[in-house]
Parts: C-alpha cells; sequence; structure tokens
C-alpha cells in the first residue's frame, strides 16, 4: 500500500539493494479503504508469512491469482492485472545460470 501519486514511485523505493531482484507489479488497486483492504489481505494470508518472527516483513507466498481473487473479492474490481510480469533481471539472471551450467 503507499499514498504516492505514482505508485511505481513506491515500487522503486522498496526494490533497493535489501532484496534480490526489483518487484514486478501484478495488480494496481485504488481505493478510499485500502489500509482496511491491506490489513484484510495480510489476515487471509497470515498462516502464508515468508518471516513469521517479524511480521514488519509483509513478504507472503501465494500466487498472483491468489492474490487477485482475494483483492477482488475484497474490494470488487482491479485497475490492472498482469499474470506473467517481465521479471527482467530475475530472467537474465535465470539465463546467466543456465549459461554458466553449459560452460
Amino acid at each position: 500500500m503507499t499514498r504516492c501519486l505514482d505508485p511505481m514511485d513506491r515500487v522503486k523505493e522498496l526494490g533497493d539493494a535489501s532484496v534480490a531482484f526489483i518487484f514486478d507489479v501484478h495488480a494496481l488497486y485504488v481505493a478510499e479503504n485500502a489500509v482496511t483492504i491491506e490489513r484484510e489481505m495480510h489476515q487471509r494470508f497470515a498462516d502464508r508469512r515468508v518471516n513469521r518472527v517479524n511480521n514488519r516483513k509483509e513478504f507472503f507466498t501465494v500466487t498472483p491469482a491468489e492474490a487477485r481473487d482475494a483483492l477482488v473479492e475484497l474490494s470488487g474490481e482491479l485497475m490492472t492485472f498482469t499474470e506473467e510480469p517481465e521479471a527482467i533481471e530475475y530472467r537474465q539472471g535465470l539465463a546467466g545460470a543456465t549459461e554458466e551450467l553449459r560452460i
């Protein structure tokens, strides 16, 4: 969730050196009740938290489709949704690893 006028500014901010790859965006949603929606999403996927010690680390093991379905159920609409994002850095890394295995 962000209050930035351009949500991609927040995405870029979060994709700094502390994560392996820049973030790809699967969905955008604008709502006046975004805080409530975020809380509901966290509750819904609480048992699938990646870090169960620090709840400030907001990463969950869910598919894009699961997140989309939950958002649609809670909000009724999405601005955009992409099932398969570009994932440029990730795919370049995979290609490089595959090339290294061939050598």
